[in-house]
């Protein structure tokens, strides 16, 4: 049975704010911006990251030569995860790395080791947050606010609103149900108080 057969598919949004990406030059891991047009092009299956250790392998959506080390996923209390390398004598994690290239020689896990999972249905609905032509987004005072950006520490920002990632993820998920000519109210937090955004689907 195929390793994927039942499985859920997952891309990873690094520390960054960045998702992981493939270049297709150097057959090697980067890390972007997420793209409106397309998925990122490095993904994993897994039936659930956070149930605990597993071992899993990091999938290109372009078919190239170069494998990538065999990996261990780690949950961590946070909610976040690690990737650590199964074929090397001392722990080795997988580490991004601003404005370059990934490796897996990280030797302890800290900011830069961590990631948060994002299925399809996250990973659509945070494309249809980012596409101004897609969905428009106010305020509950019908103030218009900028499209979803991920910044530093897994936080996502609609113009001056800052929010944490991790206690609002769940709540971004029925985004991706949106029928376009709708619209939905989207509750959220900023960590002390409850935020409120008005999000039409066009």
């Amino acid at each position: 049975m195929s390793a994927s057969a039942g499985q859920n598919r997952f891309w990873l949004l690094n520390h960054f704010g960045r998702f992981l990406e493939l270049d297709l030059m150097r057959d090697c891991l980067f890390s972007r911006t997420l793209d409106s047009t397309a998925y990122p092009g490095i993904f994993f299956f897994a039936d659930d990251p956070h149930a605990g250790r597993a071992d899993v392998e990091l999938r290109k959506a372009v078919s190239l030569p170069m494998p990538f080390p065999p990996l261990t996923l780690l949950p961590q209390a946070s909610g976040l995860v690690a990737f650590e390398t199964r074929d090397t004598d001392e722990p080795r994690y997988m580490r991004s790395l601003l404005d370059r290239h990934l490796d897996f020689n990280a030797a302890a896990i800290r900011e830069w080791e961590l990631y948060l999972p994002v299925d399809e249905e996250h990973l659509h609905a945070f494309i249809l947050l980012g596409q101004p032509a897609l969905t428009s987004i106010h305020d509950t005072g019908g103030h218009a606010l900028s499209p979803l950006e991920f910044t530093d520490n897994f936080q996502v920002v609609f113009g001056k609103i800052a929010l944490p990632l991790l206690p609002n993820f769940q709540a971004f998920a029925e985004i991706a149900h949106l029928v376009p000519g709708t619209e939905t109210a989207l509750e959220l937090t900023d960590g002390k108080a409850a935020v409120s955004l008005v999000v039409t689907r066009h």
